[in-house]
């Protein structure tokens, strides 16, 4: 017995002697992280096992960067982890060796009596039902007695991955759920950030029907879909019946779509197609050309379900058309904040964020550099903050917009009131010209022409009776110009506005017959009404005299006005044979009505039947 334990420490021993050391992880004694311990072989020629043992024994095996996931930047290549592990407890363990990320597939081999003896083998396109442990990694359970020792190896494959990087651990099965716990809490808030920024964009869409919210939907949607593939939480949310599909959609694909609607919501966050044309294009451009390299990407991951150099070109060129994408945003936010144009800066605030995530993802993916991570990970943490920021600053834009709005609006009523000032103004002017023309021209010819009769008829043999008919009703022309004249002539309007009303009233008790016109007021002398609403009013009056007169066929017009609560109830009735609502209300005098009352913001109702006519008119006076 002391011979076997002799040759097989021996034999142990001399793989350690002809190769680089592997310094043994020693369970319950080692802290650092599992870099320290392993090291690694590229394997380009499909090596076989008995190849791989004789390059760890020759000491080709490299050891890694320490304290960072293990990368490999682009390569088609395999590659050989070894690890030497001990129990150092004096009770049974039972030990997971995890590799997180998707893309790749694993053998799992023990290095005993000289020979790798193949233990297990996975890969992230297994369901949870189908993995060597039911957990999102892809996580070897081994078991190691008391004071044991073994030498693991792992052969890591790439499958749609254009890349391989992974952080890997060994830890006992307590410890790895511990920290699964930890770390799904952590994700679980982050992602419900994620999802409430998305509903309150949905809410934001269907009520303005505003595409930047709509993009930013997608731009989330599918940052949620990247990050569930990269922490490999896809694997609980995804059916089982169709995860081996799904794994296939190499996450660069997602990427690659969060990138182009991340562009939209920027050109009209910005609005880049008025600010700068010519860049608006150039981006339109370079963003259509990373939509159509993702869709080939997706393509190709679902048809090859390995990965070539096809996969590599196209991984390779959504890589570069990124940066280039990311680059050029960045430099136009530069160029707008050089030119102080609104919500650059803004939108500049937030990017900051994402463009750290993202650079720190692509360096990572090319093998090219290490930013320093912050947990739970650069990109989901700038996601989270950015797409927050982004809603933010949507609802602050669209605060802004309508508020713009409104001050253009109320610019457009007070320019559309001097506007209508003015009209009244000219329209006045007109109307008294015409009054003094009446007056001093026709009235002055009317008043001549009597006094030719006067002569003529004094010295003919026209009966004198027919000669007193004849001037009387000369007399009679002369006294209707006059009224008319004075009709027509705009009041100065004042605290008399009441005495307007009643000569108004007076007219047409004097030149219309079998009409009765009646009047009814509260209004009082202190009562002194805005000139604007007088005159209105009065020619508001007038339109509907003229109506009535002309179309109702009434016996009996009344005038009501009522003033109370700084309210001014004008209703004008009549005993008419009513008309059609619907037709009439178009003609022309029922909408210089409409449009009067609209002017001093008052409300007209009517109401028409065989009995006759209701006009009911509310302007607030203060």
């Amino acid at each position: 017995m002391t011979r076997k334990v002799f040759l097989f420490l021996l034999l142990f021993s001399a793989g350690f002697f002809q190769a680089a050391p592997l310094k043994t992880y020693v369970y319950n004694n080692d802290i650092h992280h599992l870099s320290h311990y392993y090291q690694y072989l590229e394997d380009c020629d499909s090596y076989s096992t008995t190849a791989v043992i004789q390059n760890f024994r020759a000491g080709k095996f490299q050891n890694p960067p320490l304290d960072k996931a293990f990368s490999s930047g682009i390569s088609t290549c395999s590659y050989w982890l070894a690890v030497a592990v001990q129990n150092s407890t004096d009770k049974n363990q039972k030990f997971l060796w995890s590799f997180k990320n998707n893309g790749l597939s694993f053998l799992l081999y023990e290095f005993k009596n000289g020979q790798l003896i193949l233990l297990d083998e996975s890969s992230m396109h297994e369901s949870l039902d189908k993995r060597p442990y039911p957990v999102r990694s892809i996580s070897f359970p081994f078991y190691l007695d008391s004071m044991e020792s073994k030498i693991l190896f792992v052969k890591v494959t790439p499958t749609v991955n254009k890349n391989i990087y992974f952080p890997t651990d060994i830890e006992t099965v307590e410890q790895f759920f511990t920290a699964e716990l930890e770390f799904s809490y952590l994700m679980g808030k982050y992602f419900g950030i994620l999802l409430l920024t998305l509903f309150i964009n949905l809410c934001l869409f269907i009520i303005l029907k505003k595409r930047i919210y709509l993009y930013n939907i997608f731009y989330g949607f599918f940052i949620i879909l990247f990050q569930l593939s990269d922490f490999h939480f896809d694997s609980f949310e995804i059916p089982n019946a169709f995860f081996s599909f799904w794994s296939y959609i190499n996450k660069d694909f997602y990427i690659a779509l969060s990138i182009f609607f991340y562009a939209k919501v920027f050109q009209i966050f910005v609005e880049l197609h008025k600010n700068f044309i010519k860049i608006n294009r150039v981006l339109n451009g370079l963003n259509y050309t990373l939509l159509v390299s993702a869709i080939l990407l997706l393509v190709s991951g679902l048809l090859f379900h390995q990965s070539n150099y096809f996969i590599q070109f196209v991984n390779g060129f959504i890589n570069f058309m990124i940066y280039i994408i990311v680059g050029f945003i960045l430099v136009t936010i530069f160029i707008g904040i050089r030119f102080k144009i609104n919500f650059f800066m803004l939108f500049g605030l937030s990017f900051v964020f994402m463009f750290y995530g993202f650079l720190g993802y692509l360096l990572n993916t090319l093998n090219l550099a290490s930013l320093p991570i912050f947990r739970p990970g650069n990109l989901i943490n700038g996601s989270v903050i950015e797409v927050s920021l982004l809603t933010i600053f949507f609802i602050y834009k669209f605060k802004l917009d309508k508020e713009k709005a409104a001050l253009k609006i109320i610019t457009e009523i007070r320019k559309n009131d001097e506007l209508s000032k003015k009209m009244l103004t000219i329209e006045s002017e007109e109307q008294e010209r015409l009054a003094r023309n009446i007056h001093d021209e026709i009235g002055s010819d009317i008043t001549g022409l009597r006094l030719q009769l006067e002569n003529h008829l004094s010295s003919s043999t026209i009966n004198p009776q027919h000669q007193e008919s004849i001037l009387e009703n000369v007399k009679i022309l002369y006294e209707k110009v006059r009224d008319l004249s004075h009709f027509m002539k705009p009041t100065e309007f004042n605290s008399n506005f009441m005495a307007t009303i009643e000569n108004q009233v007076l007219f047409y008790r004097k030149n219309v017959k079998n009409v009765e016109f009646e009047l009814f007021s509260n209004l009082k002398d202190t009562d002194v009404l805005p000139p604007e609403i007088q005159s209105q009013l009065i020619r508001i009056i007038k339109e509907a005299y003229t109506n009535a007169l002309k179309h109702s066929m009434a016996s009996k017009i009344s005038i009501q006005l009522i003033f109370e609560n700084d309210i001014l109830l004008l209703m004008i009735e009549d005993n008419g044979i009513g008309f059609d609502l619907s037709n009439d209300f178009k003609s022309i005098g029922l909408e210089n009505m409409k449009s009067r009352v609209e002017f001093l913001k008052g409300i007209i109702t009517l109401e028409s039947n065989k009995k006759g006519t209701s006009i009911i008119i509310e302007i607030p006076v203060r």
